[in-house]
């Protein structure tokens, strides 16, 4: 009986891993289309002149910004005798946030040479 039933399991497993990966390469798609939509709004904001925030920078400061509050929310439930590790994760997060904002403004903030989120 403790067979089948992790065959069972094993199965559900493998059919919601690939209802996920369909999830994940749906949502890439439409990521990709996006951007390439976005691509004459981009050229022409920067032939303009005008200052603007490329969509995919904005994505990932959210997202790393996200994780950062994240990390200070752990730090303030574990308290303050145990926030080494954390202190070190919250500072690997802020590097990585600086880094893509020096890459994305180092590209010129381009949209065909910005790199879509997950791939």
């Amino acid at each position: 009986m403790c067979i089948r039933d992790s065959q069972r399991r094993v199965r559900e497993f493998l059919r919601l891993r690939d209802d996920l990966q369909l999830e994940v390469q749906d949502i890439r798609d439409r990521q990709r289309a996006a951007s390439e939509q976005y691509e004459p709004t981009d050229l022409a904001l920067r032939t303009a002149g005008s200052s603007h925030q490329h969509p995919i920078e904005e994505l990932e400061d959210r997202r790393l910004n996200q994780r950062a509050k994240m990390v200070e929310y752990k730090e303030m439930a574990m308290g303050k005798g145990s926030s080494a590790p954390v202190r070190k994760e919250l500072e690997t997060l802020q590097s990585a946030l600086q880094q893509s904002r020096r890459v994305i403004a180092s590209r010129g903030g381009n949209s065909s040479s910005m790199q879509l989120i997950g791939n």
